[in-house]
């Protein structure tokens, strides 16, 4: 039979440390591969992981076909979804972020920045970051290094309903990652109704559009877009305002039809050649 496979991203191997262990990582390489050569199509999420598809595969290019994700309508703000209270119980006001601490996740010129604008800020905020600390990474021990463990918050694994509620009453978001095959992160943030500021690294720059404020993942850079959206009302007012926007330009449903087409094209191609 004809086959497509979904391919979301390569980032094992883009960043090979990202898969711990030499056998994990030969094991996806072996099955990445074996499934690219093998299918018919290859879907993938975005025009920079075609590209890079392309890169690693070229036999394979004509292959790849671009169908974006989307969002769920529950992370929009004013949404009718049903959610407890939130049981983290966050103090405000904090800067909010997410990913696991692996280097390519490119926390750490965030948690520097972050130091920098605590030696200033007069509304102590707060920094905090969605998952579990990693101590066999030096993450943790740069949060202790600077002084900011009072300051810096991981929340542990946590349900989508209280991810939205951090969303929501988050100052800002901040997404500095140096790859993503496409982003929902910043764009569930722009739904939620809060400022964000994202990566223009790999397929950031397409998925978030005019929607975030995009920048070079530096600690400078870092520090000087926090400290605009956060002084700057009217400039956080229309970043809210366009990231709304774009977030609504994804749907599931539209996913849903593209995936559905390809399949359907390849399946009367088939039918047409027999």
């Amino acid at each position: 039979g004809k086959l497509i496979v979904t391919i979301h991203d390569l980032t094992p191997l883009e960043y090979p440390s990202a898969t711990p262990g030499r056998i994990s990582r030969t094991i996806f390489t072996f099955l990445n591969r074996f499934a690219i050569k093998k299918s018919d199509v290859i879907i993938t999420d975005s025009e920079f992981s075609k590209e890079r598809l392309e890169h690693f595969f070229p036999n394979e290019s004509k292959k790849v076909k671009v169908v974006p994700l989307g969002l769920d309508e529950k992370f929009f703000a004013n949404s009718n979804r049903s959610s407890g209270p939130n049981t983290l119980q966050t103090e405000k006001p904090f800067i909010l972020s997410m990913g696991s601490q692996k280097y390519h996740k490119n926390l750490k010129p965030l948690i520097d920045a972050f130091s920098m604008l605590n030696k200033e800020d007069k509304n102590g905020h707060r920094l905090v970051l969605v998952g579990e600390p990693d101590n066999s990474l030096p993450i943790v021990g740069q949060i202790d290094k600077l002084g900011l463990k009072e300051k810096v918050l991981f929340t542990g694994k946590i349900s989508d309903d209280q991810l939205i509620d951090l969303y929501i009453e988050a100052s800002v978001f901040v997404f500095p990652s140096l790859f993503e095959g496409f982003g929902l992160p910043p764009l569930e943030a722009m739904a939620a109704g809060t400022p964000v500021i994202s990566s223009s690294k790999a397929s950031l720059l397409e998925v978030c559009g005019e929607g975030a404020f995009l920048v070079d993942p530096t600690t400078d850079e870092l520090f000087s877009a926090i400290k605009k959206v956060l002084e700057d009302d009217e400039f956080s007012k229309n970043l809210v305002e366009k990231g709304m926007a774009r977030a609504r330009e994804f749907k599931w449903t539209e996913t849903a039809k593209s995936t559905l087409n390809i399949y359907r094209e390849l399946y009367e191609k088939e039918v047409l050649r027999k």
